[in-house]
């Protein structure tokens, strides 16, 4: 049976996956960090739920028992609070990820890994629309340190640790637990609107933004992990257009 590890279990993404993967036939492993409430999952897989601190090698040893392929959602999503603790924003969203892959490369685990990146990662565009061949400018700690744990990845499957690639996100919206502040901001204003509340635009309503529904996001995680002999060590932009 086909073993997958979820980070951020209880998250906005993770939990969207989880509902797709739920009635196929695999075992899925929710990590959470300590304290995490578990929500039931009814369906044709197993489900095992277990906590740990990601930022501790010894985490990442007994998460990855026997598993064949990992959703790395976890994150600090946060721009502000990255630029306010840079240290405690590394220690979240880069630190993880090798641990992570020095994990399978020390026990010799060859686990598909799929990580989920932002497309603000390529910084101020130069040209619209984004795609894969723009370069990269970040602008934000939160986005250096997405790239650092994008390009940790390809390094080490560069070397042949791991077979894995980052799906860099739109704005997703849809259904899911609540997201922390500045994300989610599609959702907020559809609930604002829903109770007939004021609209706040940001300057004068001429700024572009891509959205992408959770749905379409969570398949495209999916169609990654199925297709990763073919993409590993590779990104990709994920959004509406």
């Amino acid at each position: 049976m086909h073993k997958v590890l979820v980070t951020g279990a209880a998250g906005y993404l993770a939990s969207n996956l989880t509902n797709l993967l739920k009635d196929m036939d695999c075992q899925i492993v929710r990590l959470g960090r300590p304290g995490t409430t578990f929500l039931p999952v009814e369906g044709a897989a197993t489900v095992e739920d277990i906590t740990g601190d990601i930022r501790e090698s010894t985490t990442w040893e007994r998460a990855l028992s026997g598993v064949d392929t990992v959703f790395h959602l976890v994150a600090q999503t946060s721009a502000y609070v990255a630029n306010e603790n840079p240290d405690a924003d590394l220690e979240i969203n880069v630190l993880p990820m090798l641990h992570l892959l020095e994990t399978c490369r020390k026990s010799d685990c060859q686990p598909n890994v799929l990580f989920a990146g932002t497309v603000t990662e390529a910084g101020i565009p130069q040209s619209i629309p984004v795609d894969e061949t723009h370069l990269d400018r970040p602008i934000t700690i939160y986005d250096v340190h997405k790239l650092m744990a994008e390009n940790y990845l390809k390094y080490y499957c560069s070397q042949g640790a791991v077979r894995g690639a980052t799906l860099r996100l739109a704005n997703v919206y849809g259904p899911g637990p609540s997201s922390r502040r500045d994300r989610g901001v599609l959702n907020q204003m559809v609930r604002k609107a829903l109770k007939g509340e004021t609209l706040i635009i940001y300057g004068q309503g001429d700024h572009l933004r891509d959205y992408i529904y959770v749905d379409e996001v969570v398949e495209a995680f999916l169609l990654a992990a199925k297709n990763i002999e073919h993409i590993n060590g590779q990104y990709f932009v994920i959004g509406s257009g």
